[in-house]
């Protein structure tokens, strides 16, 4: 039976999860912490203004709230929406440049290049899918070149077989040319459909 997928060990990194779920919590915080911070800063200054007048105002106290409540929390909804884009910014860099060179490489590879080597910096994101693009890389280079190998010597035997008139050494070439179908079958089988 065949490895089952985890899809969070294999196309994300927890390190990323991580620093993007720190990231999100961080500026919510901070967002949260300015409309608190800045209620708190417009209502002194309104209730101040008004316990130093010499009239109270004939209104609710929260009717005379409400602009600096919705003052306060319109200014760190842009805020936080703001930090929101420039932490989203960072992280598409984070992933976008080690994609973008992934896909380049694949390309190559798909072309027929499997020399290729997808190769990315220390610390980028999406390396272990790089290092299992390279051992896939690895794993059909290893058999494209033992199949090359056995081609190779099955058409040297065809070759000898052709010039050879003695009986039994052709037997023997015949011998030696099947059991060189039968490795090149062998490879070819190692290929799952």
């Amino acid at each position: 039976m065949g490895k089952t997928f985890c899809r969070r060990r294999y196309l994300i990194d927890k390190g990323f999860q991580s620093r993007f779920i720190l990231r999100f919590v961080a500026i919510s915080t901070l967002g949260s912490t300015i409309a608190v911070a800045g209620f708190i800063f417009l209502a002194r200054r309104r209730l101040d203004a008004f316990l130093n007048s010499m009239r109270m105002p004939d209104v609710a106290a929260g009717d005379m709230l409400l602009f600096d409540s919705l003052t306060a929390n319109a200014a760190a909804i842009l805020f936080t929406l703001l930090m929101f884009f420039v932490a989203a910014r960072g992280l598409f860099r984070t992933a976008a440049g080690p994609l973008h060179r992934i896909h380049r490489d694949l390309q190559q590879f798909s072309a027929g290049n499997l020399g290729f080597r997808v190769v990315l910096r220390e610390g980028d994101e999406f390396v272990a899918f790089a290092d299992s693009v390279n051992a896939m890389a690895d794993g059909l280079n290893r058999r494209f070149k033992n199949m090359r190998d056995h081609v190779e010597d099955l058409s040297k035997t065809v070759d000898e077989l052709r010039g050879t008139s003695d009986n039994h050494e052709a037997n023997a070439l015949r011998t030696r040319l099947a059991r060189r179908v039968k490795a090149i079958d062998d490879t070819v089988k190692e290929f799952t459909w």
